[in-house]
């Protein structure tokens, strides 16, 4: 049993907060962190998703067993939107109350940088920024392959920082 075995530190206060997409986008938003236009919407305001420009990608707004059923949810158009329409009403209403559409950022694969670190008592004890260069599945996956980055003028780490320390984080991010 890996519960007997490994402790994983988070903050047991905030961690529900912290792991909503909604909450981290106001915070990053109120911090002057740049993230994509997104909108959360549920089967009574599914026009809130037209506020946006093509493409989308649908998420759940916490990571949870149903979590990964989002994770590659793309709407590249109108007729992709409408299917999804056609669909929401079981989606949303059986498995979440709201989700959260947002704008995809343009470039290719090898243009997303992520922060990584682990945070104790409100410090970073070690970071690293990591670039991806191959996803899977191509433009919306996981790393299949990464490098470590060196954040020469430290933007991407100054961010995460500012980001972490508002969010009095404790754990790996």
């Amino acid at each position: 049993n890996l519960k007997e075995t490994c402790h994983l530190p988070l903050n047991p206060v905030n961690i529900e907060k912290v792991m909503n997409k909604k909450y981290q986008h106001e915070i990053a938003r109120n911090l002057k962190i740049p993230v994509p236009k997104s909108v959360t919407f549920s089967t009574s305001n599914l026009d809130e998703i037209k506020k946006l420009e093509y493409p989308i990608i649908i998420k759940a707004l916490t990571r949870n067993r149903f979590g990964q059923k989002f994770r590659l949810n793309v709407l590249r158009n109108n007729a992709d939107l409408q299917r999804f329409y056609g669909n929401a009403s079981k989606i949303i209403n059986k498995e979440f109350d709201t989700l959260q559409a947002c704008e995809v950022i343009p470039g290719t694969d090898d243009r997303f940088y992520s922060y990584l670190a682990y945070y104790h008592l409100g410090s970073p004890k070690g970071e690293f920024v990591g670039r991806k260069i191959f996803q899977y599945p191509k433009s919306f996956g996981q790393a299949s392959v990464a490098e470590n980055q060196t954040d020469s003028e430290y933007e991407i780490t100054k961010l995460g920082r500012r980001l972490m320390r508002h969010l009095r984080y404790h754990g790996l991010v």
